[in-house]
């Protein structure tokens, strides 16, 4: 994983991300229902709004000691992705 600076933006909590082959998908669908994404070369990550109930309004964590592990591995880091956190991009 590679090391990056959390901007605190809250961002990452508030949207569920989807990974999906670009085979997969029409994008034309999201699109028309604003639904934000990310392209990469082989995949797309869309961004569906969704806030964690556990975001504070400072954008820290209400349950930070027991959230879940897939909160507590934030940002994952895969192959092709130009920056370990997708909300941080051009930081």
């Amino acid at each position: 994983m590679k090391d990056h600076k959390c901007r605190k933006c809250g961002s990452c909590c508030r949207y569920l991300e989807f990974a999906l082959n670009k085979s997969d998908i029409n994008m034309e669908f999201y699109k028309a229902r604003g639904i934000k994404f990310h392209e990469y070369e082989d995949h797309i990550v869309l961004c569906v709004p969704h806030v964690c109930e556990h975001l504070r309004i400072d954008n820290t964590c209400d349950i930070h000691e027991t959230k879940p592990e897939v909160c507590k591995i934030w940002p994952q880091w895969y192959e092709g992705y130009p920056e370990p956190c997708i909300f941080g991009i051009g930081e």
